[in-house]
């Protein structure tokens, strides 16, 4: 009976939320941004008893995670603390988590504990835009070789594959006469096939520093994603186009993301946008200096959590932190878009607002 009594009450708190927030889906006269924001930081307050860590300070969790049925490199992780030897030195012991830190300080664990999951739009309309945007794979290529604690992912949207009037066709394509972003995509799905993941890394990072350097303000080119690949993979972007089979599966990854993007409720003017551990980040801007900062304010907010589950057996071993945390948080958010009236929103780290 208490149990059910308790199940009640938070039911009935997370509504009156909803009503203070005028939580309203379908309205066409107020921000759409405005609602979700709320809902992103709301408190359901109530109990002030240890069971309440387990709600992440009340905080949405976002489930970011592709299903079985997803191509598999719907989400590509770039590193992996848990396998790559670059993290042997780690100590791999969940017992490392009762050990005492300053405020702030990163524990450098041989465990994924920490997982920033990017969202990121290739079809961007304005080259500055795509440019701020690419910044985070400068970040990833100092970060990762620098053995910072964190795992880094990416999920690539692209212009709708349909409106490209050569998918479908497996021969004859060079990339001339495809939008820059399917060639992107193309060029990093090969990447993925024949390279480690980290190479993507190198490669968007390279296309990123040659573009800010030379001309930052022009349209992205193929003669930029070329050279970037060359310089990456020492390899010619016509390999990307050699094999069919390569072709057909780079644009079903483009379909494939496309739509897993959607379902999870995210609109296009809503990217891009990152996660740690499902929880959102909010900088000011999609910088590099912004992203770190709010990766550090999450990341000490979710070790007290994650220590939490440890000492309370709910993590058995370091392998799947991230789905424990989804599968145990009380307010993690699966979107349903019948619910959102098939019109999702969230906010755009590239348009902040207040």
């Amino acid at each position: 009976q208490f149990v059910l009594g308790e199940m009640i009450r938070e039911e009935i708190l997370l509504f009156e939320q909803f009503q203070q927030i005028k939580y309203t889906s379908t309205s066409r006269t107020s921000n759409p941004n405005v609602p979700l924001k709320s809902l992103i930081q709301m408190d359901a307050g109530g109990s002030s008893n240890a069971d309440q860590m387990t709600t992440a300070k009340q905080i949405m969790r976002f489930d970011i995670l592709p299903s079985k049925s997803d191509h598999r490199h719907t989400l590509t992780w770039f590193n992996n603390l848990e396998k790559d030897a670059r993290y042997g030195s780690f100590s791999n012991s969940l017992h490392d988590l009762f050990r005492g830190y300053w405020p702030g300080q990163l524990r450098f664990l041989r465990i994924n504990l920490l997982s920033t999951h990017f969202i990121i739009p290739l079809d961007l309309p304005s080259p500055s835009a795509l440019l701020q945007t690419l910044e985070v794979f400068s970040m990833m290529s100092r970060y990762i070789p620098g053995r910072a604690p964190f795992r880094f992912g990416a999920t690539f949207t692209a212009d709708d594959v349909s409106a490209n009037p050569l998918f479908g066709t497996t021969t004859g394509r060079t990339g001339k006469n495809e939008p820059i972003s399917h060639v992107m995509v193309h060029c990093i799905h090969y990447i993925l096939e024949n390279f480690d993941s980290y190479k993507v890394v190198e490669f968007l990072s390279v296309l990123h520093n040659q573009k800010k350097k030379n001309d930052p303000e022009l349209p992205f080119t193929l003669v930029d994603v070329s050279s970037a690949f060359r310089a990456a993979t020492s390899g010619s972007i016509s390999d990307v186009y050699e094999e069919s089979d390569t072709i057909r599966s780079a644009d079903e990854l483009i379909r494939q993301s496309n739509e897993f993007v959607r379902n999870k409720g995210f609109s296009s003017s809503s990217l891009p946008i990152a996660f740690l551990n499902g929880l959102p980040l909010q900088p000011l801007s999609f910088t590099e200096e912004q992203i770190v900062e709010e990766m550090r304010r999450i990341a000490g907010e979710e070790y007290p959590l994650i220590t939490f589950f440890a000492a309370n057996s709910v993590i058995h071993s370091p392998t799947n932190i991230l789905e424990t945390l989804l599968a145990n948080s009380d307010r993690t958010l699966h979107y349903n878009n019948k619910i959102l009236n098939n019109k999702p929103r969230l906010i755009s780290l590239l348009s902040p607002t207040s």
